[in-house]
């Protein structure tokens, strides 16, 4: 029996309330780095002052690496140890935040008297702009939790924490704390009974969860992701989901999806390629529509039935009733996600910020996408 295409309407699946609520919190926090941090980017040049520029990025780079990093330096395999990062995503990670944009100085120990010491012993330290970031980066996430709890009340708020630190109970301890970062295969230890994870960290538990569920039921190859990255889920959230029996044209898809246009446009190029859709032309026009092949109608089913089977079964039978709690504490603070969603008020940029210049999201992506050009959580 074919699964219907979700329409207008429709009950927000969990996953979508879940990435609201963690897109909605980055960008918060982004905006107010932005507002306070020197900085430059491709568009806007550089901020005015003196001084270093590094390049702008998201929340995720703190999360990643800028946290664990000492003013006085760390080894780079200290460094891959905490972040349970493996040894080549460190040495991505560390060139594009060091050399790349800035943040980092990357080189044998000073005080390492051997001629070639191994790479593993060298030294990661902050620049003189990654101190400068660590200090307005590190008190922000409980500032936008303490506007949080302005903004939607304590009760709603704790009511959220506690239902999510209940789920998480149930869950893989080895999670990362920030979504998209690599999952560790090796045995963390678990925090102390007194210490809080912020709710960014318990929002990424979650949603990386789902996103691994999600790879174990879905039959969907996209040759360059794997599983373990998690890449199934906002492939099939943002883009599948969204082509009806009619189609949907391309241009359309990063208003309708809220996820940056080149993100989309490398996906549909990837799931053209796999056929799981055929992109053509309009005759009489220069519209590019996606249609689904029966593939791709399979996989956007498959969508479907997971995201409505979810709250009965995942993580575990016995869990339904945990599940449930959190829905109802998610929707009491997202509301339909639209553009009228109580979310929305914190998303608002400053006026110099470069998302004041471009069209604001409409919609909120129904699972994140961290970008690989700074870490931003809708793609961009």
């Amino acid at each position: 029996m074919e699964t219907k295409h979700s329409k207008e309407g429709d009950s927000i699946d969990l996953t979508a309330l879940l990435a609201g609520l963690f897109v909605a919190f980055t960008i918060e926090f982004d905006n107010e780095f932005e507002h306070r941090m020197p900085h430059r980017t491709t568009r806007h040049g550089r901020t005015p002052g003196t001084g270093p520029r590094p390049w702008l990025v998201s929340m995720a780079v703190w999360m990643y690496v800028m946290r664990f990093v000492p003013e006085g330096g760390i080894s780079i395999r200290d460094l891959a140890e905490r972040s349970q990062f493996d040894a080549k995503n460190m040495q991505m990670l560390l060139k594009r935040v060091g050399q790349w944009w800035g943040y980092l100085d990357v080189g044998p120990d000073p005080q390492d008297g051997r001629a070639k010491p191994p790479a593993a012993e060298w030294l990661v330290r902050p620049s003189e702009a990654g101190q400068m970031a660590q200090t307005i980066w590190a008190p922000l996430s409980k500032e936008i939790e303490s506007r949080w709890n302005e903004r939607f009340g304590n009760k709603a708020m704790n009511d959220l924490l506690s239902a999510l630190t209940e789920l998480i109970g149930r869950l893989d301890p080895n999670l990362p704390e920030f979504l998209g970062a690599p999952r560790s295969s090796r045995s963390i230890q678990q925090p102390e009974a007194d210490t809080h994870l912020p709710l960014i960290a318990l929002l990424s538990k979650v949603l990386a969860a789902l996103a691994l569920d999600f790879d174990k039921h879905a039959d969907l190859s996209l040759g360059i992701y794997t599983a373990e990255a998690g890449s199934r889920l906002p492939v099939c959230a943002n883009v599948l989901r969204l082509i009806g029996d009619d189609g949907v044209s391309v241009a359309k898809l990063p208003e309708l999806s809220g996820v940056d246009k080149t993100a989309i446009e490398n996906w549909v190029g990837i799931l053209d390629k796999r056929r799981y859709i055929v992109v053509a032309t309009d005759p009489g026009s220069k519209r590019r529509v996606a249609r689904l092949t029966s593939r791709g109608l399979q996989a956007r089913n498959g969508y479907f039935q997971w995201t409505g089977s979810l709250e009965s079964r995942w993580p575990d039978t016995r869990s339904s009733s945990a599940v449930r709690r959190l829905r109802r504490d998610l929707e009491k603070i997202c509301g339909d996600l639209g553009p009228g969603s109580p979310l929305r008020e914190g998303m608002e940029p400053y006026p110099d910020g470069w998302r004041s210049e471009v069209p604001p999201r409409q919609v909120l992506p129904h699972y994140p996408v961290i970008s690989p050009r700074g870490g931003f959580p809708d793609g961009s």
